[in-house]
């Protein structure tokens, strides 16, 4: 799991994976594209020496193996965590029109929404609105629940506080 949250910290790595799961396809991670995004991140001392070389090769292993079935099992840990108190989250997106109708749709008739993906949330809304921010159609949604985890590792953007819902999660 510690490889994946380093993986999944970074941009390159939540898209690859999020854009794959949505769309049905294999997974491919670039394992120099999620280095080059950690070590810019957290500089190269992290990644030296022996301990750093073995952290570091650990984290391409996991992109070149990560596929479908390493993207279930890890929705179905995070799915399991157990979160007693409910909090509230914020994803802000862009959003096709479509999309958008769709959601509304949804939401007047009650119906129950899953992501085909994991989704990632924010406990900050500030955060949530420069994601927003970078669409053309956005979307802001607010999110009461306990069922997000968080993914936090050393390679983790700390100002982002994000949290993780699993495909599994029913809104």
């Amino acid at each position: 799991m510690s490889e994946f949250t380093a993986i999944y910290s970074t941009n390159h790595g939540s898209s690859a994976i999020n854009s794959a799961m949505r769309a049905r396809e294999s997974i491919s991670i670039s394992g120099s594209k999620i280095m080059a995004e950690l070590t810019k991140r957290v500089g190269d001392e992290e990644f030296s020496g022996k301990a750093g070389k073995e952290i570091k090769n650990a984290i391409k292993a996991v992109t070149s193996s990560f596929d479908v079935e390493g993207a279930k099992k890890v929705s179905y840990e995070l799915y399991q965590q157990s979160n007693i108190e409910t909090s509230i989250t914020f994803r802000g997106q862009g959003i096709t029109k479509a999309g958008m109708e769709a959601f509304a749709k949804a939401q007047k008739e009650g119906s129950i929404v899953h992501s085909e993906s994991f989704l990632s949330v924010s406990t900050q809304k500030s955060v949530a609105e420069r994601f927003m921010k970078k669409a053309t159609t956005q979307l802001m949604i607010e999110v009461q629940g306990f069922s997000s985890a968080g993914v936090h590792s050393a390679y983790s953007v700390k100002s982002e506080n994000e949290e993780v819902f699993s495909p599994h999660a029913d809104f």
